[in-house]
């Protein structure tokens, strides 16, 4: 998922976002990224607020830094059975293939 350094007390986060089209399709309308379950722990455990996320492209995609925010908080999708408050179908965010983003990051200064 993600290598960290810390800084000044603010952790700095390298996140994977494959070839970046769904990076790059969500935060052109809504500032969030998600995540698989799996990472729930790690995100609820390790990420704090005003912590520094870089996004990178895979290797394929050239290894690339395409964008970079602060780290708000997080929802769980799981947890709006009813209706989504504050999370988004994978249809809203624009995000091509049907994987569980499950786990959405809210940013901030993207």
């Amino acid at each position: 998922m993600s290598n960290s350094i810390i800084t000044n007390n603010i952790n700095h986060y390298i996140i994977r976002v494959g070839d970046g089209t769904n990076f790059r399709n969500c935060t052109s309308k809504y500032p969030i990224w998600g995540f698989v379950p799996q990472h729930k722990k790690k995100i609820q455990n390790e990420f704090k607020k005003g912590d520094i996320l870089w996004f990178l492209t895979n290797k394929k995609n050239g290894d690339k830094i395409i964008g970079m925010a602060e780290y708000q908080s997080y929802y769980d999708r799981n947890d709006e059975q009813l209706i989504y408050v504050n999370t988004y179908s994978n249809e809203e965010l624009n995000w091509e293939g049907n994987n569980n983003w499950a786990i959405q990051i809210q940013l901030i200064n993207l």
